[in-house]
């Protein structure tokens, strides 16, 4: 509030001084222009400086400004070639000229580094030598009166001869770095002020900022590195900075080495592994890993200093997998990749042999060779056993032999490996191989490829000799009973002629020395001819010239062999199919071509000759043109019309169908059609005839159908037809200068010419538009038009609606209203402006603030969410969108936006931290007074409502709580609300309010059970949770008993005949005065109860005693009888010390003293255990319980239960 009454006193004082010097001003001009020529020249005579006395009579003395020297940029301290501009301000510069000084010395306009504006108030200087340096000042002389100014206070420029150079700093002092490390580079100059850095690598410009840092570096990153800075436009550099070199690595990787034997081990052997760096790994510390995870040091697993030896000392499953290590600098954060890995196979179970036979022959014949080798892949040093049938061959090598088997041959075959001395380590028996030697010779069979009879020069043929026993076969091929000298199972004649065509046959053998050969196979003749064959290729139908959308089949045909596929070719293209029909649906113009085709081997891509080719063309269905014979196509009734339909190429061959609105017309009283259907004449037009005609031709010799035509449609009138005025832009009332155009619209034929009325006088004009430039009063009146055409009889429309203008002499004034109207705004509130202009319409408006034109151009200004800067002058005017017409201003409106206040919570008690059922009071008020709010209260953020013990006054400015409770602890907080608006301020700063509760009171028992047969009193204690000093109070059936007593009160059958209800509590001077009231203590009537328990004890003892004797006398008169077994008797009567060993005998004395049958006591004895003895006391009973009963109830062996 008080900033902005200051910044509005400020403001209205500099209006008012300006106000003084624009009305001084204006004063002296005055009295200069009255003055005559002598005492003008005289004038200036006031304002010298050296002392002479004034000797005109003019009352006011005038007493120069003083300037203003500012410098850009602002830093004083420069270098050679920056540009220093410093500029003079003077009241009425234009009336004054500025002279420059540095160190009180006039500056001198010769010097070339120095430049001057045309008036002097700016000058540049381009720094070059210290002898620029110094305090620079301005004094302005006055062009007319030649008086001077006083000088401007000094500026301080140094001119610095040399050059600044930055300086260089690294975040890393190591001399390599490796990938992946950070580096952060920083460049600082310590002279002068806002430079700009840049940074290079080497020499390549990388970045511009003070710091260049690299959060990952990598090879890329190594080089020279240094920076350079620049200010100013244009930029002046200083020198570059030293060179920083960065060599970056890439981080080694560590080689790991077996340093035992082998790698494939078995339980209880030891491995070692080796990690080391190539360059040695001094500085170097390694992790192991195994199947990625770490490997810790252990009872069987050990590392040595630097972790560079991996030993295990004996070897189990668990220590198998593949290891590898990573290495760590020891000064610093650098960690290697893995290694290369070695896998640990440590075997749980025994090897297994692999039985290789070569050849793989499972039959052979007598003379053939073959051989066994016993393969194991697990580790080394292993010899060999041999058996056949299950008997050992006698051999230990991994190989066995046979060189010429025979049928004696046939058997079994299997191995085994062993090795180790003293108990030799076996591996189980390997898998079967059998072999059978057979007596007699195999059958082979000649297969063709392809399967062709008959074949032409050029394509190629193989014959492939087939045996389906054993392998490792040779073979023979005959042609016409010829060796052919070939030994493979295949025989290929790759390009054949008529040479090759015979009977080819083949056999096979294998074997050295005494070869094994079969009979030979079936014979297959081949016959090779001479020429190729040419197709034939045929077009079905043979039309000549094909339309679009017609179907055609091509056939290709060889009549000589078989397993022909067929190429088809158009324009010399191949076309993706191989079928001996072409099918061509639906043609299209692409279709068009000269078409061919041959046929192919699929087998033995062999071609045949090209058949003759075939020439179609595809033409695209005409479409005929429908053209309008008369002159137009909307006409009235009785006029003729003629249409016609044909082709561009002639219609000869076609016929024509016509069509209006998609229905076929058909010849009639005024409509004919001439031969063919080429013209469609109408006679007398009328309604019926309106409509969208189109044609339609068809081929005579076949059905082939053209599209339709494009359509023309026919309007035929029954009225006249309607014009309509149209005025642009539709203003009523208008204003001088505006323009306004009017056009007469007729939607119907063409041809038409216009006549124009103003107040039913003819305007002379006959074109659609009638247009005013520029309106004034005597274009005020009424205009309308009609149309008209043709020739001799005119017809004429009726004449359009009437549009009425009024134009008015004098520009209309807004009116600017505030919608709420409040004198006082609060920020965050909303209101509008709105602008109203009571005549005419169309108007767009225009919006100031303090002077400048806002973004908007609607009728309302609306401010939501109001805020300090959008208070201001507001101001309006309305704008013809169309025209650009603008109305006069309105009158200006001062808006003042201020901020909402914020609450002041205090505390109107005397302490926050309060007890239970005592009162607070808090309350909630605006500094400037709270008459105009109302006020809203919160505890933790959430709404407080008046209730049973909270309590607001009036707007709420008081929170009151009438008995504080725990609900009521918070952080308490207030909000105020205008009353008169929807204004909320922020919420108050807090205050928390603690509720203890007070200390409770209970009452204790401290007569013990065993004391009712001696004593008639029951003592009470009450015992308050503090540690304070309290006095107490005792209440009996809710009276207080008087006068107060101790803590202890006694209880007897004198002052308690019947059983009461006691309370107490606990008072004292100090907070909190008084504690909570103990439970409610119940008592029962204690004499009556010890003489039932002394009459009960009694017959309980006699009881006894009759039952013993009783038992005694049973035992000694009764005999046992002699067939039934004799029953174990169940004890009865347990003694005092059975009934103190038993936990689970319930005491009957406790359970009547305290009406231990009481619902919520019912538990205790079987949940605590509770049995008789001279230390139990007497439960309390916090609750009034039922009345005592005194029924009995029998039970067997007439024991007496007393539960009340």
């Amino acid at each position: 509030m008080t900033q902005l009454g200051s910044t509005t006193s400020t403001c209205g004082a500099q209006w008012k001084m300006w106000l003084i010097k624009v009305f001084s001003v204006i004063y002296v001009s005055a009295v200069c222009a009255a003055q005559d020529p002598q005492d003008v020249t005289a004038f200036p005579d006031v304002f010298k400086t050296e002392g002479v006395p004034i000797q005109t009579a003019a009352p006011t003395v005038y007493k120069p400004p003083v300037p203003s020297v500012q410098r850009f940029p602002p830093w004083s301290e420069v270098f050679p070639s920056e540009k220093v501009t410093f500029s003079c301000d003077v009241i009425d510069s234009s009336d004054w000229t500025i002279i420059w000084k540095v160190n009180y010395e006039r500056l001198s306009k010769t010097d070339p580094h120095l430049s001057f504006s045309p008036n002097g108030s700016v000058l540049t200087i381009t720094a070059m030598s210290e002898d620029q340096s110094g305090n620079y000042s301005c004094v302005g002389q006055h062009k007319v009166k030649k008086v001077f100014t006083e000088e401007s206070d000094f500026l301080e420029l140094m001119v610095d001869e040399n050059k600044p150079k930055p300086t260089v700093t690294s975040s890393f002092t190591s001399e390599k770095m490796f990938t992946g490390e950070s580096v952060t580079f920083t460049c600082a100059v310590s002279v002068s002020s806002g430079w700009e850095y840049t940074w290079f690598h080497n020499g390549q410009e990388v970045q511009a900022s003070d710091t260049y840092t690299i959060p990952s570096v990598g090879p890329a990153n190594s080089g020279q590195y240094h920076c350079q800075a620049k200010r100013g436009s244009p930029p002046v550099h200083t020198a570059q900075s030293d060179r920083i070199t960065l060599d970056v690595s890439e981080i080694p990787v560590p080689s790991l080495t077996n340093l035992t034997s082998w790698l494939d081990v078995f339980p209880t052997e030891s491995v070692r592994l080796g990690c080391g760096m190539e360059t040695g790994s001094s500085d170097w510390t390694y992790t192991w890993y195994k199947d990625g995870q770490m490997v810790q040091a252990g009872n069987t697993v050990s590392l040595d200093t630097d972790r560079a030896v991996l030993s295990i000392s004996s070897a189990s499953a668990s220590h198998a997998g593949r290891y590898q290590c990573t290495g760590r600098r020891k000064d610093r954060a650098v960690t290697s990749s893995e290694s290369t890995g070695l896998t640990l196979t440590v075997y749980g179970t025994k090897p297994r042999v692999e039985l290789v036979q070569d050849p793989e022959y499972t039959v052979m014949f007598p003379g053939e060779r073959v051989s066994f080798r016993c393969h194991i892949d697990v580790s080394t040093g292993w010899e060999f056993v041999w058996y056949k049938d299950n008997t050992d061959l006698g051999s230990t090598e991994n190989m066995y032999s046979v060189d010429s088997v025979s049928t004696t041959d046939s058997g079994s075959y299997t191995c085994k490996a062993k090795r180790g001395q003293g108990p030799v380590f076996s591996t189980d028996p390997s898998q079967t191989k059998h072999i059978e030697v057979k007596s007699t010779k195999p059958i082979v069979e000649l297969v063709q490829d392809p399967e062709y009879t008959v074949m032409f020069p050029g394509e190629h043929v193989s014959f492939r000799c087939h045996i389906n026993v054993s392998t490792g076969w040779e073979f023979v091929w005959y042609k016409d009973n010829m060796d052919l000298g070939s030994t493979e199972n295949m025989h290929s004649v790759d390009s054949v002629s008529t040479t090759d065509s015979g009977s080819y046959a083949c056999k096979a053998k294998r074997g050295q020395g005494s070869v094994f050969s079969t009979d030979p196979s079936q014979t297959r003749h081949v016959d090779v001819k001479k020429d190729k064959p040419k197709p034939v290729m045929t077009q079905v139908p043979n039309f000549d010239k094909v339309y679009t959308g017609e179907s055609l089949t091509f056939i290709c045909t060889v009549d000589i062999s078989s397993g022909w596929e067929y190429l088809w070719y158009k324009d010399g293209t191949e076309l993706p199919t191989t079928g001996r029909n072409l099918t061509i649906n639906d043609a299209k113009s692409s279709d068009s071509g000269v078409y061919k085709c041959k046929a192919r081997r699929s087998k033995t891509m062999f071609n045949t000759e090209e058949s003759e080719p075939k020439d179609l063309n595809i033409s695209e269905i005409p479409v005929p043109s429908l053209t309008n014979l008369t002159s137009w196509l909307d006409v009235f009734p009785t006029e003729s019309v003629r249409l016609g339909c044909g082709m561009e190429a002639g219609s000869s061959d076609w016929t024509y169908t016509w069509y209006k609105d998609g229905q076929v017309v058909q010849a009639g009283n005024t409509v004919s059609l001439d031969a063919d259907g080429a013209v469609l004449s109408i006679s007398s037009a009328s309604a019926s005839q309106a409509g969208r005609y189109q044609c339609t031709g068809r081929c005579k010799d076949r059905a082939v159908t053209s599209s339709e035509s494009t359509g023309l449609t026919l309007t035929v009138y029954g009225t006249k037809p309607r014009v309509e005025l149209v005025q642009d832009p539709e203003y009523t009332v208008m204003f001088s200068g505006e323009r306004v155009s009017f056009r007469c619209h007729i939607d119907v034929s063409t041809g038409w010419e216009f006549v124009w009325y103003k107040d039913n006088t003819d305007l002379g004009s006959n074109e659609n538009m009638y247009s005013v430039d520029s309106v004034s009063t005597t274009d005020s009146g009424s205009y309308t038009c009609k149309a008209k055409r043709g020739q001799g009889p005119v017809f004429s429309t009726d004449p359009s609606q009437t549009k009425h203008i009024e134009v008015k002499k004098d520009k209309p004034k807004p009116v600017m209203t505030q919608v709420p109207n409040f004198d006082k705004v609060y920020t965050g509130e909303s209101l509008t402006f709105i602008c109203t202009v009571d005549i005419s319409s169309g108007w767009e408006y225009l919006w100031y603030k303090d002077g400048t034109e806002l973004p908007t151009t609607g009728r309302n200004l609306t401010i939501n969410d109001a805020k300090s800067s959008d208070s201001g002058v507001y101001k309006c005017k309305a704008r013809r969108s169309k025209t650009m017409f603008n109305t006069e201003e309105s009158e200006p409106k001062d808006l003042n936006i201020s901020e909402i206040p914020v609450p002041s919570l205090t505390n109107l008690t005397s302490w926050l931290d309060v007890f239970t059922d005592e009162t607070v009071r808090l309350g909630c008020g605006m500094e400037a007074g709270s008459s105009d709010w109302t006020y809203t209260w919160y505890k933790d953020g959430h709404m407080i409502q008046a209730g049973n013990t909270v309590s607001l006054d009036t707007d709420g400015a008081a929170l009151s709580i009438s008995s504080a409770s725990g609900s009521h602890v918070g952080h308490y907080q207030c909000t105020g609300k205008r009353k008169d608006r929807t204004v909320t301020s922020s919420r108050s700063t807090g205050l928390t309010l603690t509720v203890s509760e007070r200390p409770s009171a209970s009452i204790i028992l401290l007569t013990g059970w065993s004391e009712v047969f001696s004593t008639e009193n029951l003592v009470l204690k009450c015992v308050v949770d503090s540690q304070d000093q309290w006095n107490y109070t005792w209440f009996k059936q809710d009276v207080e008993i008087s006068p107060p007593s101790s803590e202890r009160h006694s209880v007897t059958p004198q002052n308690d005949p019947d059983q009461s209800l006691y309370v107490c509590q606990g008072i004292r001077d100090g907070r909190p005065n008084y504690s909570k009231k103990s439970d409610s203590f119940k008592t029962s009537n204690l004499l009556l109860k010890r003489r039932v328990l002394l009459s009960i004890s009694g017959c309980l003892f006699f009881g006894l005693v009759a039952v013993f004797i009783g038992c005694i006398v049973l035992r000694v008169t009764r005999k046992p009888a002699e067939d039934l077994e004799k029953q174990e008797e169940t004890n009865l009567f347990l003694t005092m010390a059975e009934l103190k060993e038993r936990g689970d005998a319930p005491c009957p004395l406790v359970e009547y003293i305290t009406d231990a049958d009481m619902k919520d006591l019912s538990k205790e004895p079987e949940e605590n255990g509770t049995i008789c003895s001279e230390s139990t006391p007497l439960p309390t009973v916090d609750e009034a319980g039922p009345s005592e009963s005194n029924d009995t109830t029998e039970s067997n062996g007439g024991m007496v239960s007393f539960k009340q």
